[in-house]
């Protein structure tokens, strides 16, 4: 059998060249597999805080960022209307086309192996009596002046597109967050809640 290429044949110049190239091919090869499936959600949920994940980010203003997280927010919190509304009887405009519930499907996929169903549900419940309000004599879910300040999360340690939104909440005192992943197509995905 004769062969294709000899490495005999090679100076010394062209056997480094090829010793680079193979190097650099291989790390590129390892780079792609080990993100293969990966998400960019690099949030380690069981030491998990806050004031850690604010540190590697910058504050925005930016409008367009804002109004899509607004509508965002206000469809997952507008979801616990149904349950709050006696009878089921809402006002359409402050209704979701959702329930809480289906909200866990939009999870992130790190997020929803850290949080089970019904610690979500737990969670979610608390997080959105936060914002509890009364109007009229009826208990309402706050639909308004939702964001006190959006923070960008740094790239290159969470990864791309992500926001942490500090809400403001109808209790003095009390803080609350979403963390929201913008994804193509106008999809998102929701990687924190408190």
């Amino acid at each position: 059998m004769k062969k294709i290429i000899d490495i005999n044949k090679f100076t010394l110049k062209e056997k480094i060249a090829l010793g680079i190239i193979c190097i650099i091919l291989l790390s590129i090869g390892t780079s792609i597999i080990s993100n293969i499936g990966k998400e960019d959600n690099n949030i380690d949920y069981k030491n998990f805080n806050i004031d850690d994940i604010l540190v590697y980010s910058t504050e925005t203003k930016t409008r367009e960022e804002y109004w899509i997280l607004n509508d965002i927010i206000y469809s997952f919190l507008s979801s616990y209307n149904k349950e709050i509304s006696p009878n089921g009887i809402l006002n359409i405009e402050q209704s979701s086309v959702y329930t809480r519930e289906s909200y866990y499907k939009v999870l992130s996929n790190s997020y929803r192996k850290y949080l089970s169903k019904s610690k979500y549900m737990d969670l979610s419940k608390t997080m959105m009596e936060k914002f509890i309000s009364y109007k009229e004599n009826k208990k309402q879910i706050k639909t308004e002046n939702l964001i006190e300040k959006i923070f960008i999360l740094d790239d290159f340690k969470y990864g791309q597109n992500m926001y942490l939104c500090k809400l403001n909440t109808e209790r003095e005192n009390t803080t609350s967050y979403i963390g929201i992943k913008l994804l193509e197509n106008n999809s998102y995905s929701i990687f924190y809640i408190y």
